[in-house]
């Protein structure tokens, strides 16, 4: 009723007022953040006076202790274990397909579309492994390079893979001419034969393979031709 009483030109008076205090508010604001602004040390000082602030109002015991860890994560660890079919075509193509991608079928099924090979093409290798399982490839030099599964390209079953001289640094005439799964428990008294078509024959402790560097390294020396 007291409001209803007033006068309109007192109520505008009053009004009038408070857009006054909320301007000289506003520009008494701009100038302290303009000084903030225009001054490291002094931003520096309402950045440390605010934390503090919030410190003061939410500070509680820290409940848990961080403390650091024996344990050492390598990329490898976060790649998950999955079973891989690897192939290798005669023109030197390799890819890995998950293993889920072939099913078993039932009595007249009518079968899966595989590799999408040129004619002159044919897989000659297949093997299934795990992602993390290593694979060692000699070449017709006597040179060995070791990969893991999870390396090799991921394709589909109808795809055609990835060239072998794309991956490792074959030089001229050099090919790979055979893959060998490794365990994946090792064993110092396991071994690897090889026999060459001169009759040579060697035996090697698995260990000796144990690492190789990325341009492999002279697995048994052979003679030309």
């Amino acid at each position: 009723k007291a409001i209803l009483d007033m006068k309109l030109q007192r109520l505008t008076g009053l009004e009038k007022d408070k857009l006054e205090d909320e301007l000289n508010l506003t520009v008494n604001l701009i100038k302290e953040y303009t000084a903030f602004l225009g001054s490291e040390e002094k931003l520096m000082q309402e950045i440390k006076n605010n934390l503090q602030e919030i410190k003061n109002r939410f500070a509680v015991s820290r409940k848990t202790v961080i403390e650091e860890s024996d344990t050492d994560i390598e990329a490898e660890d976060l790649i998950p274990q999955e079973d891989m079919v690897v192939t290798v075509t005669m023109n030197g193509y390799i890819k890995r397909v998950k293993l889920s991608h072939y099913r078993t079928q039932r009595r007249g099924g009518k079968g899966k579309l595989g590799q999408g090979l040129k004619e002159e093409d044919v897989t000659t290798k297949l093997f299934v492994g795990n992602t993390h399982t290593s694979l060692l490839f000699f070449s017709n030099i006597g040179r060995v390079y070791r990969l893991k599964v999870y390396k090799l390209p991921l394709a589909e079953p109808t795809a055609r893979g990835r060239a072998l001289v794309n991956i490792f640094p074959l030089t001229d005439g050099e090919t790979i001419t055979n893959i060998m799964p490794l365990p994946s428990e090792s064993d110092e008294n396991q071994n690897i034969i090889f026999a060459t078509a001169h009759g040579n024959i060697r035996r090697n402790s698995l260990a000796d393979f144990h690492y190789i560097p990325s341009n492999g390294k002279i697995a048994i020396k052979l003679d030309e031709g």
